[in-house]
């Protein structure tokens, strides 16, 4: 692409046009638009090549990381110009283009890249009507906060429930997700991730623009194809017309509560809310879908297996505001139940159907220390610390050469970003007003990382805390019935989660069944680990 900033170029040496600017780029006929951008096929030596004049903004967008991998690999992407933002694709059949992957990178696997001229709707699609899961989007570095964006449209054959997408800034997720828009976008207006999703045609819109759009950033799309609208197995529940309570000892059989060591199930065809603290129980089956209500919840068990139903507290919109504690009790000698013969054990919480818990972690997870912090000090200086209070819980990274130079402290006072701390520091860690090395190609923070550890939900593993739990999101053939579990945690504290002398870890992503449903992990907490924290 060349920006031609005086007309030189694209003047009497292009054809003979005085021009003030112009931008020239490759042909695409999705970029046809008569008064704006043309062919250039004369002289013959420009053949192949797009000359757009001065009124016309032109910037790229690499869309890449698409899931299902096996999917996309090799597959051309398409672009037409829609002429209304509703246009039917179907009658699209000339004036599109098509280009092919055009390079891998680490980051990058599966890459597309072409140019757009801003302020216009664009339909992108692949080859055969492919579906994505996953996707990416990635504007170039020249797109401006004072220049219109561009309104990309993704049509989708499969039902997505909904769409979870987020800026990635300096490759960490932002959060909260961006909310959809109840309304069509405006190119010319809408800022970078805006979205809008036509569930009745069947159309995700996406704003790239320069508007809210920090340095290095890219969006993160996930098509969500069920999460609180998914369907109970064929034939095997029927949900009742109406919702019971926890509390209400009338609503369960035989007019009996469950009690202290009872092995507990939630009935298929039950929706019910959580209203109270349950009795401990040995064995929880939920096979129908359970809500915690607003309150302050302990559920405790030896093992919960979440097998064809759900537990939920809080949603995307609506973060679940006060505590939850799931205590898994018993120990490594503790009586193992087997959902499969690869997930069997004790003290576990099974994922077969759906977990979503949605806390509420502070809006500054992880940050640096903007000023040095010596051993013995009592206040550290961070560059940010919204949304946290005395006695949270701080992690503190080594700085130097041993990495068992870590601290685990308590917020005692907060200042603005100077912070109080308990106990006094053991170890000296860098930090400094900003990153230490700038240059064209990005930065890189030597600063010290401070990462908030308190969270209003956590998972904990009762009293006997050596052994540690397992909290399995798992895919297994249940009879005749594919279960595949799908796990949605937001703001979750895992408190000595992980296995001793296993490989199950605290959160454990596992799938026999061929391509799991879609998980999300996000802004958690892995503390005082005995085991693997994390395994997919």
């Amino acid at each position: 692409m060349y920006y031609d900033l005086d007309g030189s170029l694209s003047g009497t040496v292009f054809d003979g046009t005085a021009r003030t600017s112009a931008t020239l780029i490759p042909y695409f006929a999705h970029n046809d638009i008569t008064g704006q951008c043309f062919n250039a096929t004369t002289p013959a030596r420009w053949d192949g090549t797009h000359l757009c004049g001065s009124s016309s903004i032109v910037r790229t967008i690499t869309f890449t990381n698409g899931i299902p991998e096996s999917s996309f690999a090799n597959a051309g992407i398409k672009f037409a110009r829609l002429t209304s933002p509703d246009q039917d694709i179907s009658a699209i059949t000339t004036g599109f283009s098509e280009t092919w992957m055009v390079k891998v990178m680490i980051d990058k696997k599966l890459s597309w890249t072409a140019p757009f001229v801003m302020g216009n709707f664009y339909n992108a699609w692949w080859n055969q009507g492919i579906d994505f899961n996953h996707m990416a989007l990635a504007p170039s570095m020249y797109f401006s906060q004072s220049e219109p964006g561009v309104v990309i449209r993704f049509n989708h054959t499969e039902t997505r429930e909904l769409f979870e997408i987020a800026q990635i800034v300096g490759r960490k997720l932002k959060t909260p997700f961006i909310s959809p828009q109840s309304a069509q976008l405006d190119p010319t207006t809408c800022g970078a991730g805006d979205y809008y999703h036509d569930t009745t045609n069947k159309y995700l819109y996406m704003c790239v623009s320069g508007k809210n759009k920090p340095t290095f950033t890219y969006l993160d799309v996930n098509g969500i194809k069920c999460r609180y609208l998914c369907p109970q197995p064929e034939g095997e529940f029927v949900k009742e017309p109406f919702i019971r309570l926890w509390s209400n000892v009338t609503q369960w059989p035989n007019g009996v509560m469950p009690a202290a060591g009872d092995n507990v199930t939630v009935n298929g065809n039950w929706t019910i809310i959580m209203d109270v603290n349950p009795a401990p129980a040995t064995f929880l089956t939920i096979n129908g879908d359970v809500f915690v209500a607003d309150r302050d919840t302990t559920i405790e068990a030896k093992a919960i297996w979440i097998r064809a139903g759900s537990l939920h507290a809080g949603n995307a919109s609506s973060p679940f505001k006060y505590k939850l504690n799931i205590i898994l009790n018993g120990n490594k000698n503790s009586t193992s139940y087997a959902i499969d013969p690869r997930a069997a054990g004790s003290k576990f919480l099974v994922v077969t159907g759906v977990l979503s818990l949605y806390g509420q972690p502070p809006s500054s997870v992880w940050t640096q220390l903007t000023a040095k912090a010596a051993a013995g000090a009592t206040s550290i200086s961070v560059a940010n610390a919204d949304g946290w209070a005395v006695g949270d819980e701080l992690a503190i990274a080594p700085s130097f050469n041993s990495s068992f130079e870590y601290e685990k402290v308590t917020i005692t006072a907060i200042s603005g970003t100077t912070v109080s701390i308990t106990p006094a520091l053991s170890y000296t860690h860098f930090g400094d007003t900003s990153p230490t090395i700038s240059n064209t190609y990005g930065t890189l923070d030597m600063r010290t990382g401070v990462g908030h550890l308190t969270r209003n939900i956590t998972i904990t593993p009762g009293p006997d805390v050596g052994f540690g739990f397992r909290v399995l999101t798992y895919g297994f053939l249940d009879g005749t019935i594919v279960r595949k579990g799908a796990s949605t945690l937001v703001g979750v504290r895992f408190e000595q989660g992980g296995q001793l002398d296993t490989d199950y870890a605290a959160a454990h992503f596992l799938s026999t069944t061929g391509n799991p449903s879609p998980s999300l992990v996000e802004s958690c907490a892995f503390v005082n680990s005995p085991g693997y924290s994390m395994r997919l």
